[in-house]
């Protein structure tokens, strides 16, 4: 898959659009972000036609995917608070992206989403930041990108949109 960044980027957003515009109630309603990213996924696989986009997919071909998060004092802190992660898990973290675009069975990691909404924490938004630079750097993917959604008193939605390095 030999795809622009730029090309990448405006093919996401165009799936971010459709979500704000079919089920804007989901994020009014402040719906679980599996949710969000369920639905995300669905606009985005319709958008991606040539590859595999999945929600939480955990496998490296047929591993677990895990990174090499352990040894990272942040880490360790952010990790105490993340209910889903063993502090007893020494052989590296097992992660479940929010969103992959990829091809099933091939090293072809297009792109890694992690999405947020603005009633998560600093400390959750900083460990997907962080998840997503050795996404890049451990598991190959070739572009992570970090959305947050933005819901203000008024139900206006905004997002950032950003491709971390």
């Amino acid at each position: 898959m030999q795809i622009k960044q730029n090309e990448i980027e405006q093919t996401i957003r165009q799936g971010v659009d459709r979500l704000l515009d079919k089920d804007m109630y989901l994020l009014v309603n402040n719906v679980n972000e599996r949710t969000i990213s369920g639905r995300l996924a669905f606009y985005l696989q319709e958008l991606f036609y040539d590859c595999d986009v999945d929600c939480e997919y955990n496998r490296f071909k047929t591993e677990p995917k895990r990174l090499d998060i352990v040894h990272d004092e942040l880490c360790k802190e952010l990790r105490k608070s993340h209910k889903s992660i063993s502090p007893l898990d020494d052989k590296g973290t097992t992660v479940y992206p929010d969103i992959i675009i990829h091809q099933w069975g091939s090293d072809d990691n297009l792109a890694v989403i992690e999405i947020k909404k603005n009633s998560s924490t600093d400390k959750e938004d900083n460990f997907d930041l962080i998840k997503l630079k050795k996404y890049k750097s451990q598991l190959g993917y070739k572009n992570a990108i970090f959305l947050k959604f933005l819901i203000d008193s008024n139900d206006i939605t905004q997002y950032e949109f950003r491709f971390i390095q």
